[in-house]
């Protein structure tokens, strides 16, 4: 299926209810108002529009990033919308970075929702790769919000077509050209549930019209806004949650073989055995790739290990710590002294993969 259409698959409960009892539904729903967050909210337009659609069913909470006064100067025409959030009864807080929930609201009990929509880290004048600031925004906020989110909360997360980078886009990048939202939600413990087109018409029925905050209140430019926005769904992994664009990795491992060499479903086993409750991870048995012989007589095999799972918020970091274990796993159960990576080379993989560039950057 072509990109859009794939995207369609996926649907995306309106964000004017978050998947959350509404007035029709609410009256059957025994629970207790939803906490929500919505962050960096530029003109507090979505707030007012969410808080006013959800009513005494939810608790909002609206955030700027500006200070009160840095907000009236970038957003003139909003100045009395915070007082009108207020006397609505919905909490509006100033200089809130997304990056800090904690720091913010340290008594705060845990968020059911939490909303950012288009974030945007500031430029730097001349400085080179601003894409890189951006990746580093998400990796931040999906920490925070990791640590904020109940059990079963979602994080709800707006980007322009084509920045988040999962294969669910409908505008397709190269990898190092987007944001690459797949390895900072997994970074943070997240999997990516939903993906799929807010509905625009009704946002802007009610009041909303993304901005940003690098547009000082103005609706995005025409080029950005023919590209549409895409909605993504963030979640803990557990509970059988799935992610709809689940992370790949491949590693070749070289093992010195004495005796009979054990097959690549034998080898798939242990490799499950060892990795336990993360066993999802490995996505089959490897691949023989090569037989070598040293000129000491000793026998050589290596393989290509497939990792890839839809139930795990699978990092690179992750991904590398797993397969350290199973190269450790097989060497204890007699099946191949570890050739390549050694032990060393794969704790210096692990130590660096926070601080390396992801694929294409």
């Amino acid at each position: 299926a072509a990109p859009a259409a794939r995207v369609a698959s996926c649907s995306v409960t309106s964000l004017l209810d978050l998947g959350l009892p509404t007035l029709t539904t609410h009256a059957e729903a025994s629970c207790s108002p939803a906490h929500v967050l919505v962050c960096g909210d530029g003109d507090l337009s979505y707030s007012h529009a969410l808080a006013r659609y959800l009513g005494a069913h939810a608790s909002v909470v609206a955030t700027s990033y500006e200070s009160e006064p840095e907000f009236a100067q970038r957003y003139p025409h909003a100045t009395e919308t915070p007082e009108q959030l207020r006397t609505a009864g919905t909490r509006v807080e100033f200089n809130v970075d997304a990056r800090k929930i904690l720091e913010h609201f340290p008594t705060q009990e845990a968020w059911d929702r939490i909303v950012f929509n288009i974030p945007q880290a500031p430029p730097v004048p001349k400085a080179r790769n601003q894409i890189q600031r951006h990746r580093a925004l998400l990796r931040d906020f999906c920490a925070s919000a990791a640590s904020a989110l109940s059990a079963r909360g979602e994080l709800w997360l707006t980007l322009l077509a084509g920045q988040g980078g999962t294969p669910l886009d409908p505008v397709q990048r190269l990898v190092g050209n987007t944001w690459q939202l797949q390895h900072e939600a997994a970074r943070a413990g997240l999997l990516i549930t939903r993906v799929g087109l807010p509905d625009m018409d009704t946002l802007a029925a009610v009041g909303y019209m993304p901005a940003g905050r690098g547009y000082r209140g103005q609706q995005l430019g025409r080029w950005r806004h023919s590209q549409g926005l895409v909605t993504h769904v963030l979640e803990h992994e557990g509970d059988g949650r799935r992610s709809v664009s689940p992370l790949e990795w491949v590693f070749d491992n070289s093992f010195w073989v004495d005796g009979v060499p054990r097959s690549e479903e034998a080898l798939a086993q242990i490799g499950r055995d060892a990795l336990q409750e993360d066993a999802d991870a490995l996505a089959g048995p490897p691949t023989l790739l090569d037989i070598y012989t040293s000129e000491e007589g000793r026998h050589s095999r290596t393989y290509r290990f497939y990792y890839a799972s839809s139930l795990l918020a699978l990092s690179r970091e992750r991904a590398l710590q797993l397969n350290a274990q199973l190269c450790e796993a097989v060497a204890a159960a007699g099946a191949g002294l570890p050739r390549t990576p050694s032990s060393e080379a794969l704790s210096a993989l692990v130590a660096s993969a926070s601080d390396a560039d992801l694929a294409g950057s």
